[in-house]
């Protein structure tokens, strides 16, 4: 199968590009896990992520999602705040059916997607540039492109091969249970705790969701991995990186999902432009402006100073 661009990995960084490749009359497939990567863990967007789901053409209410109307937090004191949307210029945001805001986005995406069988595609390069092309090799045919996205995740599987390198600002771990229990309450609630944090939302289908995120493993849970940390270069010769192969964020920032459209529809611009200069610098702005949000945050806990967690986090003021 020859196409424009191969994208290796099935998410929503994955689609996103694929969508916004195919509107600039650019061919694309996509080469995916085919054991679905594990359960999806239910997730809130933010409201400020609506130009996004607008420009892919998502009806998140005409799909089932529910409405999350706030949220509530418990950081830095003991006095709960609460943020109501009501009046953001942007409406509400979305408590995520996951596993189902994918399989729309792959509708939309509308191109060629291979599964490989549970584990990662074989990448091979034909000759060297300018004349190359790459090789996507699954378990039922070869995708030969003259460009690659990365959107494997946070394993930045291919990127790594050609040479980039993680690097981490924050290792976190996720501790995620499921709990049978419908709740009328439409805020997502975050908890500090004298060794983590607690994170807290409803999920479609009568289930609550619920997340303990600490620097150690803690609990015998489903863990995942909760970390800060980026590519030391997200563009490379006829490759880039997207959504968390690029950079993957700390959950605290409720920017995960929204990192990974942005970046999708990012590179499919710059691959249709030719312009990779201009993703590496809308890249480097947003993790920057993360990590220096991120910090503020996790500084506004003072409450339990001899706790590890909280002291590595402590930035003293400049």
């Amino acid at each position: 199968m020859k196409v424009d661009v191969a994208i290796a990995g099935g998410g929503p960084a994955a689609s996103s590009a694929a969508i916004a490749l195919r509107r600039r009359g650019l061919t694309c497939a996509i080469v995916e896990r085919g054991d679905g990567g594990g359960a999806k863990v239910g997730e809130s967007l933010a409201p400020s992520v609506k130009p996004l789901l607008d420009a892919l053409g998502l009806d998140l209410e005409r799909d089932g999602h529910l409405p999350c109307h706030g949220h509530r937090s418990r950081w830095g004191n003991d006095t709960p705040v609460e943020m109501c949307f009501d009046f953001n210029p942007y409406g509400h945001g979305w408590h995520l059916d996951r596993a189902r805001f994918e399989e729309r986005l792959a509708e939309l995406a509308d191109c060629p997607r291979l599964e490989c069988g549970g584990h990662a595609a074989a990448l091979t390069a034909a000759a060297r540039p300018p004349h190359s092309t790459w090789r996507l090799i699954t378990d039922r045919e070869t995708i030969v492109a003259d460009f690659l996205i990365d959107a494997t995740g946070r394993a930045a599987a291919f990127a790594r091969q050609l040479g980039a390198r993680i690097v981490r600002d924050d290792t976190l771990f996720a501790h995620v249970f499921f709990i049978d229990k419908e709740t009328d309450d439409t805020y997502t609630t975050i908890e500090s705790a004298e060794d983590g944090w607690w994170y807290r939302a409803p999920v479609p289908n009568g289930k609550t969701v619920a997340m303990f995120v600490a620097d150690h493993r803690a609990y015998d849970a489903r863990v995942v991995d909760a970390s800060s940390a980026r590519l030391d270069r997200v563009v490379g010769d006829r490759w880039l990186a997207v959504g968390d192969a690029a950079t993957a964020l700390d959950p605290l920032s409720s920017h995960g999902l929204g990192n990974a459209l942005f970046t999708g529809m990012r590179a499919a611009e710059a691959i249709a432009a030719g312009d990779f200069a201009r993703y590496e610098h809308d890249v480097d702005l947003m993790w920057n402006a993360y990590v220096s949000r991120r910090r503020e945050l996790y500084a506004q806990e003072r409450r339990w100073p001899s706790s590890p967690f909280w002291s590595r986090r402590y930035i003293a003021p400049a």
